[in-house]
């Protein structure tokens, strides 16, 4: 069969062009071979120039007014975009708001693909608002950008300081895969704030980041920031067990820092990071005059559990210290049944006519709660 071949005149310069027929839809867009005009088929095949804001209909070729959204023959004239929500053009295939093609479901692999790789770009765009909303995007899809975490990393050296959380957060959203990433950072980076936080992603990672340890330790070592001591310790924690071989640089900063919350968050870390950190932390309960250390030290040493059940029933044995017993017996209370073992040495102390009335207490306390 013959294809039949239509002439189309351009609206602006008259030149005709011949196209196939099977081509033409009310819509399609044509540009002139001689004048490089676009237009698109209208009504009785007409070609036409629409004006900003203009509608074609794709069922019946008529032209819509500004802000139409249907046409008169009951045809809508807009649809909503699958990814940004949208509303243009029904006949444009990509949005005119994010261009995402309407052909691609924005939940499938492909989609992801292309979104990371947009975001990816994006990063390096002069507009903040612009690059802001890529470290978003990335944030949202998570382990699946790990494409974009070297660009990311190149962003991280030279952001401003809110950003520069920003970041982390998207790094530590998209996982171990950043890791390797983050300890190169780390052992790198000069300004502090970013080692804060890259020490942020690593403790959003947990457990995957056990790699970074061993950078972090010296961080903790050569930092002379608080902020960043209280980072390193905050996400040493979060590593929990593997994070085993940290335990004597962050002791040194119990011992050492003159910050209270980072002293504080020394101590809780520990006390995630397990029975590993028990003989540590009996050291410090032992050594220290502190009584914001002592306590500290006794909410790990509860935190950690039955492990830590001997070392306190000999605080409660050996030291003379008032503040000493009673934040043990605290912590006994808190570990609750599985302290059982410590039941007799809480007896003797609540019994005892040579302590303190706030130590008998406290161990009649812990008594109950061990009991339940």
């Amino acid at each position: 069969m013959a294809v039949q071949i239509i002439p189309l005149s351009c609206p602006k310069c008259g030149n005709a062009s011949n196209v196939p027929e099977k081509e033409l839809r009310f819509g399609y867009m044509f540009t002139c071979p001689y004048c490089s005009t676009t237009s698109v088929l209208i009504i009785d095949r007409q070609l036409y120039v629409p004006q900003a804001g203009e509608h074609v209909c794709t069922t019946c070729g008529r032209v819509a007014p500004p802000g139409a959204r249907f046409c008169q023959c009951g045809q809508s004239l807009v649809r909503k975009c699958t990814n940004c929500l949208e509303e243009f053009p029904i006949d444009h295939n990509l949005c005119d708001y994010c261009g995402w093609p309407q052909d691609i479901d924005p939940l499938s692999e492909a989609a992801v693909s292309m979104q990371v790789q947009r975001a990816i770009r994006h990063l390096s765009d002069p507009d903040a608002k612009v690059r802001w909303n890529a470290i978003q995007a990335l944030r949202r899809i998570g382990p699946a950008a790990s494409a974009a975490v070297p660009a990311l990393v190149e962003y991280l050296k030279i952001a401003e300081a809110l950003t520069k959380m920003d970041i982390c957060m998207a790094l530590g959203e998209i996982g171990p895969a950043a890791v390797p990433a983050l300890v190169e950072v780390l052992k790198s980076s000069e300004d502090e704030v970013t080692k804060v936080s890259a020490c942020v992603a690593l403790g959003k990672i947990g457990p995957a980041a056990s790699a970074a340890v061993p950078a972090m330790v010296e961080v903790l070592k050569s930092s002379e920031d608080e902020n960043t001591k209280f980072s390193a310790c905050v996400a040493l924690g979060a590593i929990g067990p593997a994070a085993s071989a940290a335990v004597p640089a962050m002791v040194e900063v119990l011992k050492s820092s003159e910050d209270k919350v980072t002293k504080y968050n020394a101590c809780v870390s520990l006390g995630e990071i397990g029975a590993a950190a028990v003989p540590a932390l009996v050291e410090v309960l032992k050594s220290s005059e502190d009584e914001n250390t002592i306590y500290n030290a006794c909410v790990a040493l509860g935190e950690i559990g039955a492990a830590a059940v001997p070392a306190l029933v000999e605080v409660l044995k050996s030291s003379k210290d008032v503040h000493k017993k009673v934040d043990a017996c605290k912590a006994l209370g808190e570990i609750g049944p599985a302290a059982s073992a410590a039941v007799p040495a809480l007896k003797s102390l609540a019994r005892s006519w040579f302590v303190s009335s706030a130590v008998k207490y406290a161990a009649e306390v812990a008594i109950a709660q061990i009991k339940g």
